[in-house]
């Protein structure tokens, strides 16, 4: 068998079991979870392809490289859906809400670099009992009282920066460990503040940390910085997904647009989308996209800023909270050294022009590599920044005293991995504590209406 090494015929064996000759009339996800979106609450899951017969010009022979196995199997890949599809009765799985028996839709087709098939499917907000196969879905709850917040969880491989964070060592990249401690909390909510993947550039050789990492934008990219380390949480609670600015368009957007967007128009990158609204039971939350600060010129955002703040503030009417990738006010250090930085002055330029709601009590962010709570002397909301959940932590630096001409009155900086939990009592207000990795407390403070008590 000229050219034909155990490696070819592992990877033939390989691909004959995925892209079945079988029929498939419910396919099984590979994962799943439930969402908010701005149509309301969704559920999502990934359906590996299963693709029919390889024929023709796509026919793998005896006499293939493993370049030529791959090659033909991409071009399949690329053939239309109906193609793709040619043997599965159903290319969705249906999900059982409450007794009743709903058909997900195809939300994207697989591609290449994308080999699954994305579904999803609207859930009534009064579901009690969803299942998927035989994943249990927690369902929503319409007043949340266990909140957790984190972000900014991938594992860090940046050739611009030389930046390697050994992603091979649960100590030094965390994030899986810290899923399993979310699940064993059993969250109402988890709020994640956005920055999923990472994984930027080749691990170099020699690096025994990051060895054998994939990178760049595909399905194994985004399996390895997040659906596979945080399975343990997936199912556990309801997630609202912010997009950071790792999920820009000239990095994992077309990933973040695929697999966690709130938009149903899932195909093509956008540089900014329009803010968005979630309306609880006691509580509002309002969502701007801040992954990106600048144009394609390279012009500041903050008039698109004060636009998406114009197009909240009407829809408030009792307390809420604003989320944003990028902290309105928050300090720390530079990527790239141990310089004190203030951020988001696009974000400041905006509240000039276009206030904050008086509603508005929150800011909850991630965005920097620490997690931190800034109170402000003047009327100027609570900013919270949860970044510390997996992707390597910033230097230390001396505390502002100061953020956009307003003196902090209380701060709290943590710089460690973990996450934080907010718990609401009786008179909806909330305690605030800073968890590690094992989901110990270190810090905690209460946040009332319109102060701030730090313990």
């Amino acid at each position: 068998m000229r050219n034909f090494s155990l490696l070819t015929i592992g990877t033939l064996f390989l691909y004959f079991n995925l892209y079945s000759f079988h029929a498939v009339a419910d396919p099984i996800p590979s994962s799943a979870w439930l969402q908010y979106t701005e149509q309301g609450l969704e559920v999502r899951a990934l359906i590996s392809t299963q693709i029919g017969t390889l024929k023709s010009n796509t026919e793998v022979e005896q006499t293939d490289t493993n370049e030529t196995v791959s090659s033909k199997v991409n071009a399949l890949l690329s053939a239309s859906n109906n193609r793709l599809d040619s043997q599965s009765q159903d290319p969705c799985p249906h999900v059982n809400v409450d007794g009743l028996t709903l058909s997900m839709q195809v939300r994207t087709k697989p591609t290449p670099d994308f080999p699954t098939r994305v579904c999803s499917a609207h859930i009534p907000d009064n579901a009690n009992i969803i299942t998927l196969k035989d994943i249990v879905l927690t369902p929503a709850i319409p007043q949340p009282k266990r909140i957790v917040l984190i972000g900014d969880t991938g594992c860090r491989l940046s050739g611009g920066q030389q930046h390697y964070q050994a992603c091979n060592n649960t100590s030094i990249w965390p994030f899986a460990h810290i899923a399993t401690r979310i699940a064993q909390y059993n969250p109402d909510l988890i709020i994640h503040t956005g920055d999923y993947i990472y994984r930027e550039v080749a691990c170099p050789k020699g690096n025994a940390g990051c060895s054998g990492s994939p990178f760049g934008h595909n399905q194994s990219t985004w399996d390895a910085d997040w659906f596979t380390p945080a399975a343990p949480m997936l199912q556990t609670a309801p997630f609202i997904f912010l997009r950071g600015n790792h999920e820009g368009c000239d990095k994992a957007g077309i990933g973040w647009f695929r697999f966690l967007s709130p938009r149903s128009e899932p195909d093509t990158c956008q540089l900014s989308t329009p803010p968005w609204f979630i309306n609880l039971a006691s509580l509002q939350l309002g969502i701007i996209d801040s992954a990106s600060v600048k144009d394609k010129q390279h012009k500041s955002l903050a008039p698109a800023f004060s636009k998406q703040l114009d197009t909240l503030n009407p829809q408030y009417n009792k307390p809420a909270w604003l989320l944003s990738h990028r902290p309105f006010w928050g300090f720390g250090a530079s990527d790239t050294g141990t310089r004190l930085t203030k951020q988001t002055s696009e974000l400041q330029t905006a509240v000039k022009t276009s206030s904050l709601s008086t509603f508005i009590n929150l800011i909850i962010s991630g965005h920097i590599h620490l997690a931190e709570i800034l109170n402000f002397d003047g009327n100027r909301p609570t900013q919270v920044i949860a970044g510390n959940g997996g992707s390597m932590l910033i230097s230390r630096t001396p505390k502002a005293i100061q953020i956009d001409s307003m003196a902090i009155k209380q701060s709290k900086v943590l710089y460690q991995y973990g996450f934080i939990i907010m718990e609401s009592d009786e008179k909806n207000d909330w305690r605030l504590s800073f968890r590690d990795v094992e989901g110990r407390e270190i810090e905690a403070c209460l946040l009332g209406e319109e102060q701030l008590f730090c313990e």
